[in-house]
C-alpha cells in the first residue's frame, strides 16, 4: 500500500498493516518477507504490534521537527493510530527505537 503524501505517511500505512517501510529504508525483499513473517507470527500469537521503520527525514511527511526523536515520533503516532490500533507500536530510526 503506498503512502499518501499528507500529514505523516506511516500513519496513513500503519492504520491498515502492522509494518511501515519507506522505500529508502535499504531492506532487501528477503529481509522485508522475513519481518512480515515474524509480525503475522506474532499477531497469530496474540501479540498485537505495529512497526515503523524511518531512515529519513522525509519518511514523516509533515512532521520532519521529530527526525531523530524515534520516542517522540512514537508518541505522536501512537496518538494518530489508538482510534485503530490498542497494541504496541515500535518506532525504529537510524539512533534508536521508541515505543508506544
Amino acid at each position: 500500500m503506498p503512502a499518501r503524501a499528507d500529514g505523516d505517511p506511516a500513519s496513513d500505512v500503519l492504520a491498515q498493516q502492522a509494518l511501515y517501510l519507506p522505500q529508502d529504508a535499504g531492506i532487501t525483499a528477503t529481509e522485508q518477507a522475513e519481518l512480515g513473517a515474524l509480525l503475522q507470527e506474532a499477531t497469530r500469537s496474540g501479540y498485537q504490534i505495529r512497526v515503523a521503520l524511518i531512515a529519513s527525514p522525509t519518511d514523516l511527511g509533515s512532521v520532519t521537527e521529530l527526525w531523530r526523536q524515534p520516542q517522540n515520533y512514537a508518541e505522536f503516532l501512537g496518538q494518530e493510530l489508538s482510534l485503530v490500533h490498542r497494541g504496541l507500536l515500535l518506532v525504529i530510526m537510524p539512533d534508536g527505537f521508541g515505543l508506544y
